[in-house]
């Protein structure tokens, strides 16, 4: 680590690097000085991510009581903004991490099956020709 950046804390440990960068660039708009910690290591590595204690937005030692009223405001701001509108589930854009999660794990399943299934009817039509 840099010595510019040994005098850093953790501010908040997040679980997705959407809401890690969206803080952190918050955070910099009110004039706190900000970054994503592990947002290279969720980047190769983005199983892992949560075991290593999330994607962390860590802040100047000297600001970390600003910092956290700072965020604090920021999300009961939203949190009222919210409930005016009302939250629908149905409407959220990142559905398709869930697809794509699916159709990576069920996929190469779905293969097998249909490989061994051609196969076998492979031999049935071979052993009625022969």
């Amino acid at each position: 680590m840099s010595d510019e950046r040994r005098d850093y804390e953790v501010l908040v440990s997040l679980s997705t690097r959407e809401e890690a960068e969206v803080s952190a660039a918050a955070l910099r708009a009110d004039g706190i000085d900000a970054f994503v910690g592990n947002a290279e290591m969720a980047n190769t590595h983005w199983g892992t991510v949560q075991a290593m204690g999330g994607l962390q937005i860590m802040v100047p030692a000297r600001m970390l009581a600003e910092a956290k009223n700072t965020l604090r405001e920021r999300l009961s701001d939203v949190a009222e903004e919210d409930d005016d509108e009302g939250y629908d589930p149905s409407k959220r854009k990142d559905r398709w991490k869930a697809w794509v999660l699916l159709i990576w794990v069920v996929g190469p399943i779905a293969a097998v099956i249909v490989i061994g299934f051609a196969m076998r009817l492979i031999a049935i039509v071979q052993g009625l020709l022969s």
